[in-house]
């Protein structure tokens, strides 16, 4: 599990890496935020595809004709340079077509002839498959292989420091009476973890992930967090093994 703050650290390493994370956790928990507080850190655009609504045309562009062939049109979103965080929403409500264009943009940062400017960080995020959500149940092998999965949680410290830089006045009152509360009772902020990510199954390709990581990654954030990174890529069990 990992809170907001943790990812604030985590995922810019991951994604100059050139891997994508996952990120997994109720509605209103923080996923977006956080990927939005990295892009202003860094200095890069965020754009956010909400897979949901989209259809496959809004995601690959649309067709037309150059002479005797067809060619296709870049989609409006497509970032204008690699200075960009590209966050696919709601990838586990989006339709079977669009999600078999997004395996294309993961396998190999391109969409038809349109690739991805050099130097383009990928993240992902959904909700939990239960039965609060209507998602599609679909998220097969193939697709679990090709991120860093993570399992998001709210904690009321990481959401105070945020919030109060974001509030004043009488929202920073609410703030401060929250906090009152919440002392007595965590269930007025906190949102249920009951959920489990998909099983991760380790792969020779998850394995050569993994061994990437650690070559590329601060040996910082290693020592703090490699046991959360190994086992969003080969599993729990033989995170905690490779570890020992």
């Amino acid at each position: 599990m990992a809170t907001t703050s943790e990812l604030f650290e985590i995922l810019p390493a991951i994604m100059s890496a050139g891997e994508v994370p996952m990120l997994v956790g109720h509605a209103g928990v923080g996923k977006t935020e956080v990927i939005r507080s990295i892009g202003r850190k860094y200095n890069r655009e965020v754009i956010v595809l909400s897979l949901s609504q989209m259809e496959p045309g809004d995601l690959i562009g649309m067709p037309t004709r150059d002479g005797d062939k067809t060619i296709w049109l870049r989609p409006e979103w497509w970032p204008k340079d690699g200075n960009t965080i590209l966050f696919l929403d709601e990838i586990n409500r989006s339709h079977e077509t669009v999600r078999a264009a997004i395996m294309q943009l993961l396998l190999d940062r391109r969409l038809n002839t349109h690739v991805l400017p050099e130097g383009t960080w990928l993240a992902a995020a959904m909700n939990p498959e239960t039965d609060k959500y209507e998602v599609n149940v679909t998220i097969d092998q193939a697709y679990i292989d090709r991120f860093v999965w993570f399992k998001v949680v709210n904690k009321f410290d990481d959401w105070e420091m945020y919030a109060l830089n974001n509030v004043s006045g009488k929202g920073e009152m609410y703030i401060r009476a929250l906090e009152s509360v919440y002392k007595l009772d965590s269930s007025v902020f906190q949102m249920p973890s009951d959920f489990n990510l998909p099983e991760i199954v380790p792969t020779p390709r998850a394995h050569m992930r993994a061994a990437k990581l650690f070559q590329c990654i601060d040996e910082r954030i290693m020592d703090k967090y490699g046991f959360e990174i190994l086992k969003g890529i080969i599993g729990k069990k033989y995170a905690n093994l490779l570890l020992k």
